[in-house]
């Protein structure tokens, strides 16, 4: 598929996943205590116990595609819903201004600004683009926080452009050595990865449990994949997917249903979840 293998060789794709990842996965090695419906998600309670090989050093996880494999990063649950969409942060970016075709004049080097971090209200691995003009001799190394951006007085453009922006634990590195990207948060350097561009309307993941446990947990169903309802390669394709979780009966075989027709043809009940995964995909791993 064309825009995974695009989305593999962008330079922040291959850096810092399999930390992040780990720490996805250490964050999230429990479910609360909360309705079906509002249940906060780990990534080992979706049905992928065991993540494959992949062609990157990051471990990929796999689901079903109208009926075929595809393969995902999943980078855990830390961005909620705004409605029926994924909420956005701002991140503001520091240029000298655009050139005569509106491209954006980057000052090289300079790290861009946000204001939140997991466990922050309002935090989203999904950041809005904001673009802060900065003329030429001034000095920006004193804007190291939203406070000193607002008493700056510099130019602001919010721009559409939003970008899966995952934040990282301080320390967290790349398992190839190479270094995240670095900006600023309340005065301390703060590091992050970029997936790029997806838009804010998330697919629909769905998640076969054969019920609840005793604490009102979902039980995954051994072996079975998550089933995605959106191809990576279509317009309108984004990182974020909603889970919806089918009930279904004791005697299922696993991975015997692979896409959302037969999730729709099967008749288990449906649940609906505000859950969102930051999964962003991957080419196939290699054979």
């Amino acid at each position: 598929m064309t825009r995974r293998s695009d989305r593999a060789i962008l330079g922040v794709a291959g850096i810092v996943l399999a930390g992040f990842l780990a720490l996805a996965l250490l964050a999230g090695v429990g479910l609360l205590d909360a309705p079906a419906n509002e249940v906060v998600a780990a990534s080992s309670g979706y049905g992928v116990a065991t993540p494959v090989s992949a062609q990157s050093a990051a471990a990929a996880y796999p689901a079903w595609y109208d009926g075929e494999t595809s393969y995902y990063f999943d980078l855990g649950a830390n961005t909620p819903l705004d409605g029926e969409t994924v909420l956005t942060a701002p991140i503001w970016s520091f240029i000298r201004g655009f050139d005569e075709d509106g491209r954006a004049q980057h000052i090289e080097g300079h790290p861009a600004l946000f204001d939140v971090v997991p466990g922050d209200d309002g935090y989203s691995d999904l950041w809005k683009l904001r673009y802060v003009i900065v003329p030429e001799g001034y000095d920006t190394s004193e804007i190291r926080s939203l406070t000193a951006l607002e008493a700056s007085g510099l130019e602001i453009v919010v721009t559409d452009t939003l970008l899966n922006c995952p934040v990282l634990a301080d320390g967290e590195q790349s398992p190839d050595g190479s270094e995240p990207m670095v900006a600023w948060y309340r005065g301390e350097e703060a590091h992050y990865v970029s997936f790029g561009p997806t838009p804010a309307t998330p697919v629909t993941t769905w998640t076969l449990i054969s019920g609840y446990d005793g604490a009102g947990l979902p039980v995954p169903v051994p072996g079975q994949y998550p089933i995605v309802d959106g191809d990576p390669d279509d317009d309108g394709y984004s990182d974020f997917q909603r889970v919806y979780y089918v009930t279904v009966d004791a005697d299922y075989e696993p991975n015997s249903i692979r896409s959302g027709e037969q999730v729709a043809a099967s008749g288990f009940p449906v649940t609906q979840t505000t859950v969102l995964l930051n999964r962003p995909p991957l080419p196939e791993p290699e054979s």
